[in-house]
This record gives structure tokens, sequence and C-alpha cells, in this order.
């Protein structure tokens, strides 16, 4: 089982920052997850939020700003330090400076009409690093239809029983997802043994119970997101040994 930093590394810098990936990225972990918004002008900015409101004195709709206007904006962490709001295109440049590229899950948060955006960014080599997530049905079917060779996992927050695995595996299938990425409190063996008999990747998140590790490792879960990917990566390879 991988483990991959939510936001970059939640738990220890300021979301979807570039101080947040540089975090996950040196934590040890295996990777990172972002999210991103296409602004007014069509690029693809890294923020999890539809608006800045939450961390930010300023309120401003992402989706209704451009980027010059994003760029003026700071975002504040718990310390007060500002940051600014990084661009997927920025997000791409580091990972270029990286001797090995490590898994990198782009959470596509608004409409379809991003993945051309992100399609367009994409380095040569996305297909052996990068996965797009969404709870988004078109959004999926989108991604598999214009990067056909790029990981892509549709997104459920439901309460999962037996019944329902066949349903939301259906729906995953109907989008052409590759995967599921499932709320880990939601997730149970049965469905996670339904989910791997079809070939699936099985991702969970936000997991933030170090206890449970090693049981999710066991259902065949194949990548678990968690806001703390240093403590995560260091417990997972204590255990294995």
């Amino acid at each position: 089982m991988k483990i991959l930093g939510h936001r970059g590394s939640a738990g220890t810098a300021l979301e979807n920052t570039m101080e947040a990936m540089q975090h996950g990225w040196e934590s040890g972990a295996d990777g990172i997850e972002v999210d991103v918004h296409l602004s007014a002008d069509n690029h693809v900015v890294v923020h999890h939020d539809k608006t800045t409101k939450r961390l930010c004195d300023k309120n401003v709709a992402i989706k209704s700003s451009t980027l010059a206007e994003l760029e003026n904006i700071r975002l504040r962490d718990q310390e007060h330090c500002e940051h600014p709001i990084p661009t997927l295109a920025q997000t791409f440049g580091e990972i270029a400076k990286q001797s090995v590229k490590k898994d990198f899950f782009i959470e596509v948060k608004s409409g379809k009409k991003a993945i051309k955006k992100i399609a367009e960014i994409l380095p040569a080599d996305a297909a052996e690093f990068v996965t797009i997530i969404s709870f988004r049905a078109d959004v999926i079917r989108e991604a598999k239809a214009l990067l056909p060779e790029v990981r892509a996992l549709f997104l459920v927050d439901s309460k999962l029983g037996v019944k329902f695995s066949t349903s939301i595996i259906t729906k995953a299938k109907a989008c052409n997802a590759d995967g599921l990425g499932v709320n880990y409190k939601a997730l149970i063996p049965a469905v996670a043994a339904a989910i791997k008999a079809e070939g699936m990747h099985l991702n969970i998140w936000t997991m933030n119970n170090e206890f449970r590790l090693r049981e999710f490792a066991d259902m065949g879960v194949d990548t678990c997101t968690t806001d703390f990917p240093k403590d995560f990566t260091q417990l997972f390879k204590s255990e294995l040994h």
C-alpha cells in the first residue's frame, strides 16, 4: 500500500500550497494529492474550495477570478504566514526538478472543461505518475476520453455496505474509471474485495488513524491518502520490518 499526502501535507503545512507539497514530497511518502479549479480565464489553479474565504481575509470565487487576480491573493496559515495560490503548471515545474517522480493525484473540483486544460499542461510521461480523481462521473469520463493512458479514479463518499458494492463498481465502470477512491470510514472488507476482484485500483481518503494502517493494507487497498504522510510512512515502514 502506498502512502499519499493529502493536499500536499495538510497536517504539517497550509493545504495545497507549494510549502505543503514540498512537505509531502520530502516526507518519504509515495506521493501527494492536490485539488484544482479553473480560473475565469481557464488557468488550472491548485485550491480546494470554490472560494478563498476559508483561508484568506478576501473572499473571491475561483471560477470568477482571473489568474492575475488570484496571483494577488495571499492565503494565511496559523502562523499568519502568507502563501500564494499555486498553478498546476508551476507544480509540474517543481515536479520536473525531481530525480524520481512520485505519484501525483489531481482531484478535479470543477467540471469536465478542466480536463482539456490539464491535458495541455501534463508532461509527456504523465501516465507514469499522474492520477486524475473526481466525484463527478462526467469528469472521469472526459479524462479517460482525452487521456486514456492516465489513471482515473471515481470518488465515492457514501455509507458503503455489501449491497452497495455492485452499484459503485457499476458507476465506476460506466465512466470508464480505473478504480475507486473511497472514504476510509465507509470501507468494509466485503466491498474492498469486490472492488479488487474487478481488478480496480482502490484508494482510501483521508485516513489519519495510524492504528488502522495494517487493516486497510490487508484489505488490498492500493493507496492511502493522509494529512500526515511523514508519520504514516515511517509507521507503515516500521510495521513491514
